[in-house]
Formats: C-alpha cells, sequence, structure tokens
C-alpha cells in the first residue's frame, strides 16, 4: 500500500476474525462481509479539533484530518440464500455510496439518513433482481451492519442478529432484536400490511419496505472488542458468555491446538470456539460469528491495554 505522506490515520480496529458454518441445517442460508478501511472520509478540523485524534497542517496552515471507517456485516437468509448473497455482494457499496455524499467539512454524519437510504436502495435491488418475471414472493434476511471509526461505533439492524460491544467488564448490546414473536413488532409490521400470521407459519414473504434501527455508540479508550453474529448463536450463548469466551482465547486459557489452527490470531480463535460452543449447547441454525478486536491485549499482565 503507497503510503499517504500528506495525511496520517490510525486504523480504527486492531484485527478481526470470523466464521461462518452450516451447523445442523440442511443449506448454508448465512452470509457475511468484512471490510476493513471501506471509506475515507476528510474534514476541515478548524471547529471540530476534538473529533480526530490524527490532523496535519497544509500548505496553507488549514488543519485537515481524515477518518477510516471499517465495515462488518452478518446476514441471516430466510427461505433461501438469495436475498442474504446479494445483500453481502451490495450493502457495503451502498453504505460507501451514502458516506461519500456527506461532503467536505462535515464532522457530524447523519448515520440514520445514512443507514435509512442504503437499506432503501438494498431493498430496491433485491425487489428489482429477484422479482422479475413476475414473481409474487420472495426470502428475506435478517441482518445487522456495523461501522467502526476511530470516534464511534455504528450498528445498523433489522432482525435478530445481534451486535454486543465488551467495554472493558460490561457487556453493552448494541442491536435490539426484532423478532415477529414480538407483540411490538407484531404491531408494526401489521401496520405495514404484513400477514403476521404468514411470518409465524414460516409461509414465504411478500415484499415490504424495510427500516434501519440504528445505534450510534461513541468510542471508549476502555472498549475490548465486539462480538458479532447470527441468531444460531444468540440462541443458545448469552452475552456475558461470549464475552467471557473471548477473554479467555486472549488470556491464552484455551487449547493451544485451536490457538495454532487459527494462526497465533486471538480474535480467529475466539470466533472459532464461540461457534464450536452454540454447536455443543444445540443450536439448530446456521451459525455465523465476527469477532472484532478493538484495543491491544498485553499478555504479560493478561489484559487488555489503552
Amino acid at each position: 500500500m503507497e503510503k499517504n505522506k500528506s495525511k496520517m490515520i490510525n486504523s480504527p480496529t486492531i484485527g478481526h476474525g470470523l466464521i461462518s458454518v452450516i451447523g445442523r441445517r440442511r443449506s448454508m442460508e448465512d452470509a457475511f462481509t468484512v471490510y476493513p478501511n471501506l471509506v475515507r472520509l476528510n474534514y476541515d478540523l478548524h471547529e471540530h479539533k476534538h473529533e480526530l485524534e490524527h490532523e496535519h497542517e497544509s500548505k496553507k496552515g488549514k488543519k485537515q484530518g481524515e477518518i477510516s471507517y471499517d465495515f462488518y456485516a452478518v446476514f441471516d437468509g430466510h427461505g433461501s440464500k438469495k436475498v442474504s448473497d446479494r445483500c453481502k455482494e451490495r450493502l457495503h457499496h451502498l453504505v460507501a455510496e451514502e458516506l461519500t455524499h456527506v461532503g467536505e467539512g462535515v464532522v457530524e454524519v447523519d448515520w440514520k439518513s445514512v443507514m435509512d437510504n442504503s437499506f432503501a436502495r438494498m431493498d430496491a435491488e433485491v425487489a428489482t433482481t429477484l422479482l422479475s418475471g413476475g414473481r409474487k414472493k420472495v426470502a428475506s434476511t435478517a441482518l445487522v451492519i456495523v461501522v467502526v471509526g476511530t470516534a464511534e461505533i455504528v450498528v445498523a439492524s433489522f432482525g435478530d442478529c445481534r451486535v454486543v460491544l465488551f467495554r472493558d467488564e460490561a457487556a453493552l448490546q448494541l442491536s435490539r432484536c426484532r423478532k415477529v414473536e414480538r407483540s411490538d413488532e407484531q404491531e408494526r409490521m401489521e401496520a405495514e400490511g404484513v400477514n403476521v400470521s404468514d411470518l409465524l407459519s414460516d409461509a414465504p414473504l411478500t415484499p415490504r419496505s424495510i427500516e434501519a434501527e440504528v445505534e450510534v455508540c461513541k468510542r471508549s479508550e476502555i472498549d475490548d472488542f465486539i462480538v458479532i453474529g447470527t441468531n444460531g448463536l444468540w440462541d443458545v450463548i448469552e452475552n456475558d458468555v461470549a464475552g467471557d469466551m473471548v477473554r479467555k482465547c486472549f488470556r491464552g486459557q484455551v487449547s493451544k491446538t485451536v490457538l495454532e489452527g487459527a494462526g497465533g490470531n486471538c480474535a480467529v480463535a475466539a470466533a472459532t470456539i464461540l461457534a464450536e460452543l452454540a454447536l455443543a449447547r444445540g443450536s439448530r441454525d446456521n451459525i455465523s460469528v465476527i469477532v472484532v478486536q478493538l484495543r491491544s491485549f498485553d499478555a504479560s499482565s493478561s489484559s487488555f491495554t489503552k
């Protein structure tokens, strides 16, 4: 990679590990996307110096800076893999395009608008592609996407995939599970004209618009890691248990065989162990897990460091 001498930025993450397995299902309908350094935004820092950690002086003495965003997503296809695969191929491009429309000199991104526009465009693409030929029924996908910057973590979700941020010893769930069994979710869908009884009986879905649930979390110097997963993981693994298992991986308190198989990458080993634990606990769905490391781990003190 060619170095940019005029702008200095740090990656918003340390590293990541992922795994996606069919589990006990007959078919694989999960998909995922990992795209480090998805987009870089330039900012005028005259009035917003505190927003960036890295900046430089241009030839004219004008302060400028650049923020990099990493992109992670899991998709849980319902009915087939067609929608989840399409989202895997296209959604990160749509988010990047929406972010590039933010414009120079703007520090506060309207993430709700970015995600709603991205979801709407993705929905339209899926409808155009999969409803061609007069088809009236389509499959669907639950999804969660995570955009990580140096100053914030942005989560946009729809369905029952989940994102949990582990901040020191605390587990912070950044997505809200939207299962059709919930009464408030049934009311919302019925207001959109969706036949809830069809959903509960696993009948094919009719096309409907979706709106992203967006959560923006400011980064903290004690943010350790993020666990992103489809419901094949979260149906049988509690948030705290997931966090404990990941910490054990970083502390070397797991099988050396697992760590060696992961090439010494603790995030990869952690994702693998979480998937294995979900299977051992009887998960009956596809399982996809992404573990994103946010700060360095000091083996000598057996703890994450600032």
